[in-house]
């Protein structure tokens, strides 16, 4: 059976949100790497779920099912996706 590459509506919600507001955000991602920058763009490519997340001057592409935590900076929410 194949591995599901698409995040929950509901869960996706929140990027698509951050990425409206040009967010500043802190991913944790499940090998326990911890990202932060704006979130920038959402696409979908090769049936995955990718996240543009500017960091510093440069842009990161992050699988959405490799993020474990996504925390809104400003507000300090934290939405647990794992």
């Amino acid at each position: 059976m194949a591995k599901n590459k698409i995040i929950r509506c509901s869960l996706q919600d929140y990027f698509e949100s951050a990425c409206v507001q040009q967010a500043k955000i802190k991913l944790l991602l499940k090998d326990g790497t911890e990202l932060s920058g704006v979130a920038k763009d959402l696409n979908t490519r090769n049936k995955c779920e990718w996240l543009m997340l500017q960091v510093a001057e440069d842009n990161r592409e992050i699988d959405l099912m490799d993020i474990e935590q996504l925390e809104f900076l400003r507000t300090g929410e934290k939405i647990k996706l794992a």
